[in-house]
């Protein structure tokens, strides 16, 4: 919990725009357990989400940003991008979250985050274009077969 409260205090200036804003934070009386109050972020990014080019823009736009800003995320995955109403895409779960100051291999680790969310985007379009395919398949299969299959006979 500190550690994601402490990228979200840093990174102020990006709240609303590639994460979301704080509304409230503290700790229950009764309980002791911090908690972090967020704006809604959207939708998860899923596959077909991810296999959409505006989409796959918005999620390099939101790590870059972060990378500009002097944190790497630390868990890069599909499901901490989220597509706003409005289109635009934000990061979540900065619990993982690193100052770059706060590290020697800070370039590495900032290149290493590109490269996963590239594969991501691969293996998202590859998975999207396999279902769609499969959908074609059962629909041709539905109306009786495919098309332009048939055997001739002698």
């Amino acid at each position: 919990f500190d550690a994601e409260l402490s990228a979200y205090s840093q990174i102020g200036d990006l709240q609303g725009d590639t994460v979301c804003d704080v509304i409230h934070f503290g700790t229950y009386a009764h309980t002791g357990a911090s908690f972090l109050a967020l704006s809604p972020a959207g939708k998860a990014v899923d596959v077909i989400a991810a296999s959409k080019p505006s989409v796959q823009q918005g999620m390099r736009s939101a790590l870059n940003k972060l990378h500009q800003r002097g944190f790497w995320h630390g868990d890069i995955q599909l499901s901490n991008f989220c597509v706003a109403e409005d289109g635009s895409v934000k990061i979540i779960n900065l619990d993982e979250a690193c100052a770059h100051h706060a590290a020697q291999n800070a370039a590495a680790q900032m290149q290493g985050e590109r490269e996963q969310l590239n594969l991501l985007i691969r293996e998202a379009m590859e998975t999207a274009t396999i279902a769609t395919n499969h959908r074609k398949s059962e629909r041709q299969r539905r109306r009786g077969g495919q098309r332009g299959n048939l055997c001739r006979l002698p």
